[in-house]
């Protein structure tokens, strides 16, 4: 291929960065190619290569990868004194980082971090996507307050464009799982089918698995099992969901895990839990490995001594909501048993969890 001007790069690279933007993972991966195939014609200057890095480091972000991106845009950005726009993105790119292996109090000292950077912004859209990333770490720490503020502010912002329906979508999402939360299950109900209205309008089949699987949850909260399980295996049937948004599979497979091993479905439960290691080892998700551990040392080896090994190391790792759910299953299984003493144990570990998270 002949040289091309920068110019035409730099177009390629704007289309790219907006289809990342607008959450079109597809699109975004076809135009990461096209981009792949153009850098080596052309002779780009620092800021056209610190740009293209830039957006690397997003479309990263967009696959929900959990490896960091400490590549040369993040050195540069780190040791930057050019302006503080570098710094925003440096933590707020690796607060990101953090939260997809779910360390979620590291990744809110960073977004905060970043959040005293925002005048820096002058993109609203980035601006919308700081709030969104925010609010849903939030929801992941039941800080359902906080969480609603940022997403609201984000939606705010998205409900201007047009061609943002798919982040007006996920924020959404979001916002239905806080109310799952604040136990208003008819308005996370209307908010969740909406969404999946809208990603089937779309063709999304991705936020359309999102959006099913969140209605699964939603029945499991409800305590209907059986009619949870039915929307979370249709969720993943998605093989777009499994390849694109590992984070949000690697979910459903789990709660797909324990909602079968609470329905006494041992096989169904089997099937799920040996992908569950697997995923969870390849993505390098310690925090998931060790969910899916307590739930083979519980329902499968019944080794009370590991149980509580891998809920100690959950608790050093302060993944607290995760010790609070998990910490109710345990001392519900051994209550059906009418091993109370040890059922009492774990409601004191669900006990100290939401004293941690209160905080």
């Amino acid at each position: 291929m002949s040289k091309i001007e920068t110019g035409e790069l730099v177009f390629h690279l704007n289309s790219w960065y907006q289809s990342i933007m607008r959450g079109e993972i597809k699109k975004a991966i076809g135009l990461k190619g096209e981009v792949d195939q153009l850098m080596p014609c052309a002779d780009p200057d620092e800021q056209v290569i610190l740009y293209c890095q830039l957006i690397e480091s997003r479309h990263r972000i967009l696959l929900e990868s959990t490896e960091n991106s400490s590549d040369s845009f993040m050195r540069a950005a780190e040791d930057s004194e050019v302006n503080g726009m570098l710094s925003f993105y440096y933590y707020l790119f690796n607060g990101v980082h953090e939260a997809f292996k779910s360390n979620n109090f590291r990744a809110i000292e960073l977004f905060k971090i970043a959040e005293k950077k925002l005048g820096f912004i002058q993109d609203e859209i980035e601006i919308a996507e700081f709030h969104y990333r925010m609010g849903t770490t939030y929801y992941h720490m039941q800080s359902t307050f906080l969480s609603e503020n940022h997403l609201e502010k984000a939606v705010e912002i998205y409900n201007k464009y047009d061609d943002y329906s798919r982040r007006q979508i996920t924020c959404n999402i979001a916002l239905g799982l806080n109310y799952i939360d604040q136990f208003r299950y008819d308005l996370a109900q209307e908010t969740l089918l909406k969404c999946s209205e809208m990603s089937r309008s779309l063709g999304d089949n991705i936020l359309f698995s999102i959006s099913v699987f969140n209605l699964g949850y939603l029945h499991i909260k409800r305590d209907e099992l059986k009619e949870a399980v039915k929307f979370i295996e249709k969720s993943l049937q998605s093989k777009e969901l499994r390849e694109n948004a590992p984070f949000a599979y690697l979910h459903g497979v789990y709660e797909a895990v324990r909602s079968y091993f609470k329905l006494g479905d041992s096989e169904a439960a089997l099937k799920w839990l040996q992908l569950g290691f697997t995923l969870s080892s390849a993505r390098d998700h310690g925090i998931f490995l060790l969910k899916f551990n307590t739930l083979h040392s519980l329902y499968v080896l019944g080794d009370n001594g590991k149980v509580r090994e891998c809920v100690k190391r959950l608790e050093q790792h302060k993944a607290y909501v995760d010790v609070e759910a998990i910490a109710l299953d345990i001392a519900e299984f051994y209550k059906q048993r009418k091993d109370f003493k040890t059922s009492i144990d774990f409601y004191d570990v669900l006990i100290n969890a939401k004293k941690h998270i209160l905080k």
